[in-house]
C-alpha cells in the first residue's frame, strides 16, 4: 500500500516510468540499435529529473513546516526514481528476453567504446569478459537496478537540496 505522503511521488514515478517505456519502445520500433545505444538509454534521465522536480515541488508545497530539511525533500524524488527505473529495467529485460539481437547490438556498442580508451591487453580481457556476460539475464538486470539506486539516491538528494534552496518561500537548510 502506498502511503499518502508519497502517493503523488508514486503516481509521478508511474507516469515517468510509462513515458520511459514509451520512449524505449519508440526507439526500438524506429531502429533497434537506438534502443540499446548508451546515449539514448541515458536520455531517460531527462524524464526522471522532470518527474523528480515535480514530485519534490508538490511535496514542498504541501508541507506545513516552514523549515523542511533538504533530505526530507529527497524522499519523493527517490520514490519517482525507483519506480521509473523499475519500468526502465523491466522494458530492458523484456527487450533482451524477446529479442536476443539487442544484446549483440549492445555488446557491439560496448566494444566500440573500449577501443582506444583502454590498453590492448586490457581490451582483450574486457572483450572476453563481455562475450561471457549475459546482459539481459534477470540476475544482471536486478544487479544493475540495485546499483543504479545508489546513483539515483545521490541525484535525488541533489534534486531535493536544489529544489529547497531555489524555493522562494521555504529556503532554509
Amino acid at each position: 500500500m502506498v502511503s499518502k505522503r508519497f502517493g503523488f511521488a508514486s503516481k509521478t514515478g508511474i507516469v515517468v516510468g510509462l513515458l520511459t517505456a514509451l520512449l524505449l519502445f519508440g526507439l526500438y520500433s524506429l531502429n533497434k540499435p537506438l534502443a540499446v545505444h548508451p546515449f539514448w538509454q541515458q536520455t531517460v534521465w531527462l524524464l526522471y529529473l522532470s518527474g523528480m522536480f515535480i514530485a519534490v515541488r508538490r511535496q514542498l508545497s504541501g508541507l506545513e513546516s516552514a523549515e523542511p530539511h533538504w533530505l526530507e525533500m529527497a524522499r519523493p524524488a527517490f520514490v519517482v526514481f525507483l519506480i521509473a527505473n523499475l519500468f526502465f529495467y523491466g522494458i530492458y529485460w523484456l527487450g533482451h528476453h524477446f529479442d536476443p539481437q539487442l544484446e549483440l547490438l549492445q555488446k557491439e556498442y560496448y566494444r566500440s567504446m573500449m577501443t582506444g580508451s583502454i590498453s590492448e591487453e586490457d581490451q582483450a580481457a574486457a572483450h572476453l569478459q563481455l562475450e561471457e556476460s549475459d546482459l539481459g539475464s534477470m540476475k544482471t538486470v536486478l544487479f544493475n537496478y540495485a546499483r543504479a539506486a545508489i546513483g539515483g539516491f545521490i541525484v535525488s538528494a541533489i534534486v531535493g537540496f536544489l529544489t529547497l534552496r531555489l524555493s522562494p518561500s521555504k529556503n532554509n537548510l
